[in-house]
């Protein structure tokens, strides 16, 4: 996602979570991450050091499942 200015991002989501690693916003906030998307609260979690997905990633069946249903994409 590419944003062009801080502000849209705040205006978005209720919540933006920097995650240093693919993992880190799971483990460590994953509680509250999960209570405020059951609130209905939009949820934005930054990814910061990972390298870019290959163009043929295969997820799995359980982010399949999230991507499909918008799980991910509420905060749109």
């Amino acid at each position: 996602m590419l944003c062009s200015h801080l502000s849209k991002l705040h205006r978005s989501y209720q919540h933006i979570i920097l995650s240093p690693h693919l993992d880190d916003a799971a483990l460590s906030c994953g509680g509250s991450i999960a209570a405020a998307v059951a609130a209905d609260e939009p949820v934005l979690v930054v990814t910061i050091c990972t390298a870019a997905l290959p163009v043929d990633a295969v997820f799995s069946l359980l982010a399949n499942t999230f991507m499909r249903n918008g799980a991910c994409r509420r905060g749109k």
